[in-house]
């Protein structure tokens, strides 16, 4: 269930509550919080083994990095939520497919990413631009005339650029630079062929540097006549 006014999402009563602090036994009594008292691991393991109650460990770690997914692929508050809710779920019942002593979270985030992609076919969300979502940070070590912009300036100009991409190249690059998935992830959550994720990683970037040469080109004649 996702509580809007706490901000997250558990399962169970008070009761339930209840039998969790036991199951933390004497570490909440060294004053060490719910949420990170109990290993990753041990909370997977014991929620193999059909106890709920230790899922709200895995959802109080990592439902802010959910939503942050979720609302930067979907643009829309509300339906990221909603997301969210459905991806822990989906995590939920499929828990015992994961294998104890890998990392949690990326597993989460294809899960996420699959119930983000199934929203937007369903209600064909339109994304919005990412400039809005105040997550614009696409760095590339090499040097160009973007650095001529100021970092504010070129936060707009690339939110912008990105928001004109067409909307299947703008997932992928938001998966990619945003999210963080790899291209074997990005393949996986989207079925494509890894190639294509390549080739499309490689266009859309190639569409954001002309835009930003475009912009630099402008700004320096707009200094010139200053």
């Amino acid at each position: 269930m996702w509580d809007r006014q706490a901000g997250c999402w558990y399962h169970g009563s008070h009761a339930g509550k209840a039998r969790f602090c036991n199951l933390l036994g004497e570490r909440l009594l060294l004053g060490i919080e719910g949420a990170s008292a109990l290993d990753e691991q041990e909370a997977i393991r014991f929620c193999q083994g059909g106890d709920k109650e230790s899922f709200r460990v895995l959802v109080e770690k990592h439902q802010e990095k959910a939503y942050k997914a979720a609302r930067m692929i979907l643009g829309d508050p509300g339906a990221a939520e909603d997301v969210v809710q459905d991806a822990f779920l989906a995590a939920w019942r499929s828990i015992n497919t994961f294998k104890l002593g890998l990392p949690f979270a990326p597993w989460l985030c294809k899960i996420v990413v699959r119930c983000a992609v199934r929203s937007m076919e369903r209600k064909s969300i339109r994304m919005t631009s990412l400039h809005d979502s105040g997550e614009i940070e696409l760095s590339d070590p090499s040097p160009g005339p973007e650095q001529a912009l100021k970092a504010s300036e070129l936060k707009e100009v690339l939110g912008n650029a990105i928001s004109r991409l067409s909307p299947h190249r703008k997932l992928i690059i938001t998966l990619h630079y945003y999210v963080g998935q790899r291209i074997c992830e990005i393949a996986e959550s989207l079925g494509l062929p890894e190639g294509t994720v390549k080739c499309e990683i490689f266009r859309a970037r190639q569409e954001l540097s002309q835009t930003l040469r475009e912009v630099f080109c402008d700004e320096v004649e707009r200094t010139k006549r200053k």
